[in-house]
């Protein structure tokens, strides 16, 4: 082995001298390598003549021509102290050091008698250090000449001849003067280095840099001679490298093989763990074990086929290359030579060995390899890739440990490409164009620079490339088609590939069916690269059986070309998903094909019996054997394409050869698929078995096999008598076998009898057979559990637990870990019986005990996985009881013990880490830390879906569950849409198991229904929820038939979530049934197990309480309520922490029904209570619980609203939209349906406290985000937005927009009257309501026919809901009803609209009688509209007694709620008054106005008194004026005063009143300015205003000034007139016509904002800002058309992007406008695009991930400029690699303290490894090459070229 050649240049600096050989490099070189180099001459240097300078050349140019590279310096040199690889490294491998270089060099020079020197020189205080070359031009070099250097070396400048070296060094090749060479060696690595520019430099570094150390080298070696020979063995041929290149003729489909590395590498967080894991040291994971094993790590990549495992591996080797790694592929055949691996053996560089397809026959190849390689002191890691780390690994590894071969850090990494687009969702489309691009490159010459990205690319790396492969060299027609599925692209791709078969010579007649079924053949049975193999094959081929020569061209072909892969032993069509879909569809379409082509039984081969039988008898019966096994591997591979058909080819395989049944069994066992069912089938039909080598080979629960497992386990069973100890154990046996299946009553039926046995024998020899008893009792406990006894099963695991108990107290080592496991089982019973304080302390005894076990160093291996497994359970029983800060602890501690184990042992622990991610998760949730749970739940799935991957039937349950949780995660942060796709993909998978595993499987796809059906319901998919609801009950009503106990809970959750899908249709009726049935199962549940089910109970009352109170059942509605209350209040009494959260949300929902009878003070009591429990969550848990917050909040504001608390409903509402609007920033798809909807109630408070702008503001903004919601999922929001369109009209009409508002209330009828179309029962009473708003808009614009028109439909329809729901729709009806008479006395129709209004009261009256808080302010304005049409019938006694009755009803609600009900008091004495009038009594009618005065405030008392000025017309209004406005001149609630004051100031101007005491704002020319401040009001963005201060303020007087001061007063309830009097105050002073351009300009760049922020929003940045950047402000609109009210801006206004002034201004208003964050964003983004490329800076923009790529492609490109900025595109991507790398480069460039620069570089080494250090160095070299550098970066360059103990 080679020398570790370690040069101490401090202590022994000579040492370098004995690294350079005479004679080596002649050696070492091909002899036409070789032939190029000088010779040795004797006058070399003779009569004052020398020729060393051009043979100094010569040597430099032939270095120049090997293609060396420079790499950095070794990983493993010490300070001082560096490794130089030795020569023949150097040459073999082509990479070296500046040291090395410069060694080689020195060999070469002494073969041709030149004097060599080295020379190293440092810079920046010993920061840079560089070696070159000396060479003296005046000597020759020969053994025992003269030494320049007595001692070898100098540590001073050399003075040969008594002259300053220095001097004498030539400055170029064409320096007459100089007498010696300084030789920059490392030149030659350049692809631009020559020998003049070596001269040049080494001069500099002679002159420039300061003196480090000289080694004589040739002096030292002209001393000694060398007889050292360089090593034997061909170092560069052991290992192929990464990438090949392509052949000159390749092919097509070569392109997309990953060792061809034509589509450039996607960066992945795959590539970075194993670039860490490859560069970590042995002592970074474990104590070093030097001597019989080294630095050696292996590493295992797993995927499914066309993950890209070989394209990482090889990008690995690539990066590692870069840095003098010795890197590459072993080659495919395991017939590696010793010496090739005793080569390996001598590389003294850090060596990478990659094994592809590791798991096929290769398991002996790496152990050789490992045991050959495991002495290495440099660091050894070997790469293996494969499908699945199964059986294989578990053997190498168990191989390695027993070989005594100590691992020093496994990383077992599994390829997802699901996973890597969730992390970065343009990871495929990104590589989806490289490809494109890169294809269209090498087949067509060009390059597109605009690849369209479409959808649907696919689940893997393959997927993406062969479509991108398949747009480029497909037929003409292919690009015009959608995008193939995945077999539409396989099978376009196969008919490319065979197309190229057939221009073979002697194949072009050969039918494309025939080409398609030999490669299936092959491809199935993979024969071995020989062309007799590939022939026997071929041969079983009907239509290949007898042509002999065409069949034998067709394998020699398929050996050497068709087929030909350099990295594989077999033959098979590539890539293997092509094959396998090939191979389903060949054999799938012909079964009786698979019997012909199968081997027959290896064993016997004709002639194997034969004692002279020859080698290729023998070869072939090992052939067979191989292709048997390939066989059963590849059909089980191909399971996860079709398991259906992989499955019927397995069952058609074992009966056709049941030899097969050992291949299959084993290929089971670690894989699951198709063959499970068929050896189950083989085992039932009574064929001739081994079962008891099958039973014991099946382990207990193994999915896949457990019906194989029951099926041995009943023939073993039933065989033969048995002796009572073999009958209880195989009634236990069969009783898990069964449980396994899921055969419940069977199951409980044997482990009784186990316990019967286990009892006899226990009480004849308790000592014998206590432990089987306990072990059975445990048992027992389980099944009867599974069937819902619970409290016999109590009675069983507290028996176990006594047994054990006793047990443990007599052996402790022995029976402990017993009594912890029969304690788990206990708390988990206990549980289920609702005793979860005593469960938590059964928990917490289990993990006591496992933790002591787990502590002792003898069992700490043993007892960790149990300790975790007893933590998860206790993080379950902790939360039951509210412990959630706790449960979390505890499932983190469990997650962090299985990730240990993982590590170590990933076969054996990956399922266990799997689940306790899972079970992490929901304690996340519960602590609201959902992004974080959305993290868990991701990981949790994709570590099951890689366990499914290898294992299907193992772990597709495991699959199917944790893609449930992850559906709940996913609708809980918003993503409705992937939630939907991940539980429809659980149910999916549930549906198969439970086709094949009916009684196993059936509960999980009841569930897993139950999900999907609140998925469906939360995009809109109302009907299709129902279905699943539907079927969910129907599952669980059919298991709970069967299984009462077990099921009856089951079935009562999913009754409460049908009623809620059925509610959502409108089918309330039955809805309610489902509720009741739901209460009435719960309330028996809760009878018998009271803690269990108590707050199951009180959630369906919850659900009941709203079926009730939809069908009008308000009573009956409070009366559940207020129960579900009670005992939510009882359970947070005893557990605070596990259900104040559910006693919170049951008070919101009792206010609701409160109010909804009417008991506001209650509701409002009530809701005060929830706001404060939800505070005190939020305050305690702020993530958990501020939606629920925010929520109460909004119901909050409206229980004060009905009361009349106008201001505290209003602060209650801002404070609910700005929790939701933070909680929509942070999620948005999960909360801005909430946040709409608070706007929605945020905008109904502010109209009524007069602010109508704001409201008009918050009702836009809850229309556009439920427009956009609606956009996305119509189902889903349509009918919310209807509601805010109603809501808009409304406020619309209010602020006297009424054409507008009828537009928004037609649309609102528009999309209520198609839901009603599609769902009658659930939206008629919407369309109803919103016929009912119309017909009062058309009545407010003059349509007064049509609004009748319209009011009639209103009533019909309420109607006929009436007459079916009575108590729920009655009130509607009144209303209608009320609202009809009215539009029938507009147009005259008085009988008829007396007819109604009598209906109304009367309806009303009635409703008022029930519920007299609910429908008292109905029944006055429903008697004051009967007085009005009885007046105009002339019916005025009695339309006196109806409005006194109105008077007297609403004086009442005035007293208790003056702001709610003041202006009805005055409508309701103004109409009074009318009808006294009629009948004479004026005096009383005037009275009734004063009525009860002292009662009100100021505001209200000048509201009447406003209100008896308007009517009377005796004289006495100016008096009551003037004294409303004495009392409207005091301090009252604005709200109130701002209306009254404008009325009592136009009283004042009509009534002509020129009192001196009245307040200024009295006597305002308010009429003359009421135009000009609606103008103002009605302005809504910059350019309207700067119009309208033309218009209207361009010039203002003192007068104009004062008039506003005045007006601000009058309009006190609205803020912008103030603001408008502040700024006309300004222009006064100022003047407006010098800012008007500015302020057009700033309106044309608050255009261009807002457009590209709606096009950075919608997907569409990249392509606004390629337009925009240009120039071209008349872009279509589909990119960005900078546009408003179709009016183009023109002139100086209409600058775009492209003109900085403009980019100037509109980077301020998204500065003004923004988030800060989401500002500074968009800024860095548009920075971003200009330095590098709209797309790049978008790609940087959407992830972290996406942009760690783009700063991986800068660093490359040495673009540092474009770094930087993109940190402000993605500040997170900091926390990364490369992010850290900008970082650091960012604060350089912002001048900071070297301290701190120091401190960043710090933290970006903790990440960085060699070759990200070699990228950095090459960026700051570039840099300071320019003007503009920072200076900084020469400090940071010093430090990547000094290593410190991190790169070491």
């Amino acid at each position: 082995m080679n020398e570790r050649n370690l040069w101490d240049s401090i202590n022994h600096p000579t040492g370098l001298a004995d690294m350079v050989h005479v004679g080596w490099v002649q050696r070492l070189l091909s002899s036409a390598e070789w032939s190029g180099f000088p010779g040795p001459e004797p006058d070399l240097v003779a009569h004052g003549q020398t020729r060393v300078g051009p043979h100094a050349r010569k040597i430099f140019e032939e270095f120049t021509e090997l293609g060396l590279r420079y790499v950095a310096e070794p990983t493993d040199s010490e300070p001082g102290a560096q490794r130089i690889r030795p020569v023949n490294e150097v040459l073999g491998l082509r990479k070296a050091t500046c040291v090395d270089l410069c060694v080689a060099f020195c060999c070469a020079a002494l073969d041709a008698g030149i004097y060599p020197l080295i020379l190293t020189v440092t810079a920046d205080g010993g920061q840079r250090r560089h070696a070159i070359v000396l060479v003296p031009m005046e000597r020759q070099w020969a053994m025992g000449c003269d030494v320049l250097i007595d001692e070898g070396f100098s540590r001073e400048p050399m003075l040969p001849n008594r002259e300053d070296l220095r001097d004498l060094v030539v400055g170029s090749a064409d320096d007459p003067g100089g007498t010696w060479l300084a030789i920059d060696v490392q030149q030659v690595t350049e692809s631009d280095g020559n020998w003049k520019a070596a001269l040049f430099l080494g001069a500099e570094y002679v002159h420039d840099w300061e003196w480090d150390v000289c080694v004589d080298v040739g002096g030292l070696r002209s001393r000694t001679p060398d007889r050292v020979l360089p090593p034997g063995g061909h170092i560069e041929r052991v290992l192929a490298p990464a990438y090949a290149e392509l052949p000159e003729d390749f092919t097509p489909l070569q392109l997309i093989r990953a060792r061809h590395g034509a589509v450039p590498y996607q960066q992945c967080d795959e590539i970075r763990q194993l670039r860490e894991w490859a560069m970590m040291t042995a002592d970074a994971t474990a104590p070093s074990q030097r001597g019989h094993s080294g630095d050696i790590a292996v590493a295992v990549v797993t995927g499914a086929g066309g993950s890209g495992k070989t394209r990482l591996a090889a990008q690995l080797c690539h990066d590692l290359s870069l840095i003098g790694w010795y890197a590459g592929f072993l080659p495919s055949t395991t017939d590696v030579t010793d010496e090739e691996l005793a080569a390996l053996t001598e590389v003294t560089t850090e060596l990478l060995v990659v094994v592809d397809y590791a798991e096929e026959a290769r398991r002996g190849l790496v152990a050789r390899v490992v045991r050959a390689l495991r002495a290495r002191e440099s660091a050894t890691r070997i790469v293996l890739t494969a499908r699945g780390a199964d059986t294989w690994w578990e053997e190498f590894c168990e191989e390695a440990e027993q070989d005594g071969t100590v691992l020093s850090n496994t990383l077992s990494l599994s390829i997802r490409g699901k996973q890597q687009v969730e992390r970065d969702p343009w990871f495929f489309g990104r590589m989806y164009r490289r490809a494109v691009q890169r294809f269209s490159h090498d087949l067509n010459g060009v390059v597109p620079t605009d690849v369209e990205v479409p959808e649907g690319l696919g689940d893997t790396a393959l997927d993406v490339v062969l479509r991108a492969w398949l747009a480029v060299c497909g037929d003409n027609d292919a690009a015009e088609r959608a995008m193939p599925t995945r077999e539409e692209l396989y099978d376009r791709v196969l008919s490319i590939e065979f197309a190229r078969w057939r221009k073979e010579q002697n194949l072009g007649g050969i039918s494309t069916s025939h080409m398609r079924r030999a490669a299936a053949t092959l491809s199935l049975l993979a024969p071995s690269r020989d062309e007799d193999a590939v022939d026997d094959v071929l041969s079983r081929l009907p239509e290949w059986n007898q042509d002999h020569r065409l069949r034998n061209r067709l394998a020699e072909l398929v050996v050497q070309s068709l087929l030909h892969d350099d990295g594989a032993e077999a033959v098979s069509l590539r890539p293997d998903p092509v094959a396998e879909h090939l191979i389903l569809a060949v054999f799938g379409k012909n079964p009786g094909l698979l019997d012909r082509v199968l081997p027959q039984d290896p064993a016997q081969v004709p002639g194997l019996d034969d004692p002279d039988a020859d080698d290729s008898i023998v070869t072939r019966k090992l052939e067979w054997g191989q292709q048997a096994r390939n066989a059963c591997v590849t059909l089980t591979r191909a399971a996860s394409r079709d398991s259906e058909g992989a499955r019927r080819l397995a069952s058609r395989a074992l009966r056709a050869r049941p030899f097969l049944w050992w291949e299959a069994l084993h290929v089971a066992l670690t894989q699951g698929g198709p063959f499970a069912q068929a050896l189950t089938a083989l085992i039932e039909s009574g064929a001739d078995l081994p079962l008891d080598e099958i039973d014991d080979a099946i382990p207990v629960g193994h999915p896949a096999l457990a019906g194989a497992a029951l099926a041995a386990t009943r023939r073993l069973a039933t065989s033969a008598k048995r002796s009572p100890e073999q009958q209880a154990h195989w009634a236990n046996n069969l009783s898990i076998r069964l449980s396994d299946v899921g055969e419940r009553n069977e199951a409980l039926v044997a482990a009784r009898e186990a316990v019967k046995l286990c009892r006899g024998l226990a009480e004849a020899s308790p000592q014998a057979y206590t432990p089987d008893l306990a072990m059975s009792l445990n048992n027992l406990a389980n099944r009867l559990s599974a069937v819902g006894e619970r409290n016999e099963a109590l009675v069983a695991a507290r028996e176990a637990v006594e047994l054990y108990r006793g047990l443990a107290e007599a052996s402790p080592q022995a029976y402990t870990p017993d009594l912890a496991m029969s304690l788990n089982n206990l708390a988990n019973v206990l549980s289920a019986v609702g005793e979860r304080n005593e469960a938590l302390v059964a928990a917490r005894g289990a993990v006591e005990l496992y933790r002591a076990l787990a502590e002792a160093e003898a069992s700490q291996a043993a007892y960790t996985p149990r300790l975790a497994m007893s933590l998860t359970n206790l993080a379950n029983r902790l939360s039951a009881v509210g412990e959630q800060d706790r449960a979390l602890v505890v499932a983190r501690e469990a997650v962090e013990l299985y990730r240990g184990l993982a590590e170590a042992s990933p076969q054996a622990y990956t399922p266990n880490l799997a689940g306790s991610l899972t079970n992490l998760v929901s304690f996340l949730s519960a602590v609201g830390e959902r992004n974080e749970a959305l993290v868990a739940a991701r990981e949790a799935v994709e570590l099951y879906r890689g366990l499914a991957e290898a294992s299907p039937q193992a772990y597709t349950p495991d699959l199917a569950m944790s893609l449930n949780n992850l559906a709940n995660i996913l609708s809980a942060v918003g993503e409705r849409n992937e939630a939907l796709v991940a539980a429809r993909e659980a149910v999916e998978l549930y549906r198969g198991l439970a086709e094949a595993f009916p009684q196993a499987y059936t509960p999980d796809l009841a569930m897993s229904l139950n999900n999907l059906a609140n998925r469906l319901l939360e995009v809109g998919e109302q009907n299709e929820a129902l279905v699943a609801a539907r079927e969910a009950v129907e599952l669980y009503r059919g298991l709970a038939e069967a299984f009462p106990q077990a099921f009856r809970p089951n079935l009562a959750r999913t009754l409460g979530t049908l009623a809620n899908h059925l509610s959502a249709v409108g089918e309330q009726d039955r809805a309610l049934v489902a509720a009741r049935e739901a209460v009435e199962l719960y309330r028996g549940l809760a009878e018998a197990f009271p803690q269990a089910y108590t707050p199951d109970l009180a959630m369906s009352l919850n659900n009941l309480a709203n079926r009730l109170l939809e069908v009008g059942e308000r009573n009956e509605a409070l009366v559940a309520a207020r129960e579900a209350v009670r005992l939510r209040r009882a359970l947070a009494e005893a557990f605070p922490q596990a259900y104040t959260p559910d006693l919170a949300m049951s008070l919101n929902n009792l206010a609701n029904i409160l109010s909804a009878v009417g008991e506001r003070n209650e509701a409002l009591v009530v809701a005060r209570e929830a706001v404060e429990l939800y505070r005190g969550l939020a305050e305690a848990s702020p993530l958990a619980y501020t939606p629920n917050l925010a929520g109460a909040l909004n119901n909050l504001a409206n229980r004060l609203f009905e009361v009349g608390e106008r201001n505290e409903a209003l602060v209650a509402a801002r404070e609910a939209v700005r929790l939701r609007r933070a909680l929509a920033e942070a999620f948005p798809q999960a909360y801005t349906p909430d946040l709409a909807m608070s706007l929605n109630n945020l905008a109904n408070r502010l109209l009524e406290v007069g602010e109508r702008n704001e409201a008009l503001v918050a009702a836009r903004e809850a229309v556009r985000l439920r427009r956009a919601l609606a956009e996305a999922f119509p189902q889903a929001y349509t009918p919310d937005l209807a509601m805010s369109l109603n809501n808009l009209a409304n406020i619309l009409s209010a602020v006297g927009e009424r054409n507008e508002a009828l537009v928004a209330a037609r649309e609102a009828v528009r999309l209520r009257r198609a839901l009603a179309e599609a769902f009658p029962q659930a939206y008629t009473p919407d369309l109803a309501m919103s016929l009912n708003n119309l017909a009062n808009i058309l009545s407010a614009v003059g349509e007064r026919n049509e609004a009748l028109v319209v009011a009639r439909e209103a009533v019909e329809l309420y109607r006929g809901l009436a007459e079916a729901s009575p108590l729920a729709y009655t009130p509607n009806l009144a209303g209608a009803l009320n609202n009809l008479a009215i539009r029938l006395s507009e147009v005259g129709e008085r009988n008829e609209a007396l007819v109604a209004a009598r209906e109304a009261v009367e309806l009303y009256r009635g409703l008022a009688e029930a519920s007299p808080l609910a429908y008292t302010p109905n029944l006055a304005g429903a008697l004051n509209n009967l007085a009005a049409s009885l007046s105009a019938v002339g019916e005025r006694n009695e339309a006196l007694v109806a409005a006194r009755e109105a008077v007297r009803l609403r004086r009442a609600l005035a007293e208790a709620s003056p702001q709610a009900y003041t202006r009805d008091l005055a409508m309701s004495l103004t109409n009074l008054a009318n009808r006294l009038l009629e009948v004479g009594e004026r005096n009383e009618a005037l009275e009734t106005f004063v009525e009860g005065f002292d009662c009100f405030s100021p505001a209200v008392r000048a509201r009447l008194l406003v209100a008896r000025a308007t009517w009377r017309d005796d004289g006495g209004e100016a008096g009551d004026v003037v004294a409303a406005a004495r009392e409207a001149d005091s301090t009252d609630d604005p709200v109130l005063l701002g209306p009254v004051r404008r009325m009592i100031a136009r009283a004042i101007t009509d009534a002509g009143i020129s009192d001196t005491g009245l307040p200024r704002w009295a006597t305002v020319d308010a009429e003359s300015a009421t135009s000009r401040i609606e103008g103002w009001l009605e302005c809504s963005d910059l350019a309207q205003r700067v119009a309208f201060l033309e218009a209207q303020w361009n010039s203002p007087s003192a007068s104009d000034r004062e008039t506003l001061a005045a007006l601000a007063e009058l309009y006190v309830d609205l803020p912008p007139v103030a603001a408008l009097a502040a700024l006309v105050e300004r222009i006064a002073d100022e003047g407006i016509q010098a800012d008007i351009t500015d302020l057009r300009i700033h309106h044309r760049a608050r255009l261009l904002a807002r457009d590209w922020r709606e096009a950075h929003l919608n997907g569409r940045g990249a392509s606004f800002l390629r337009e925009h950047m240009r120039g071209n402000p008349d872009a279509s609109r589909n990119v960005g058309q900078i546009s408003e009210g179709g009016k183009q801006e023109s002139g100086e206004w209409n600058k775009d992007l492209g003109d900085l002034d403009m980019r100037t201004l509109v980077i301020q208003v998204l500065a003004a406008t923004l988030q800060e964050s989401e500002a500074v964003g968009m800024m860095s983004v548009l920075a971003l695009a200009q330095l590098a490329d709209p797309g790049i800076a978008y790609d940087a923009h959407g992830s972290d991930e996406g942009a760690e790529d783009v700063l991986r492609e800068l660093l490359e490109a040495r673009n540092w400029r474009a770094m930087v900025t993109v940190l402000g595109v993605r500040p997170s991507v900091a926390e990364y690699t490369y992010g850290r790398i900008a970082l650091l480069l960012f604060a350089a460039v912002n001048d900071e303290p070297v301290e701190r620069l120091r401190e960043l570089y710090d933290y970006a080494n903790e990440e960085m490894d060699a070759i990200h250090r070699r990228h950095l160095q090459t960026l700051l070299d570039k840099a300071l090459g320019t003007d503009q550098c920072p200076p900084a970066f020469a400090d940071i360059l010093s430090w990547t070229k000094n290593p410190g103990p991190r790169q070491q």
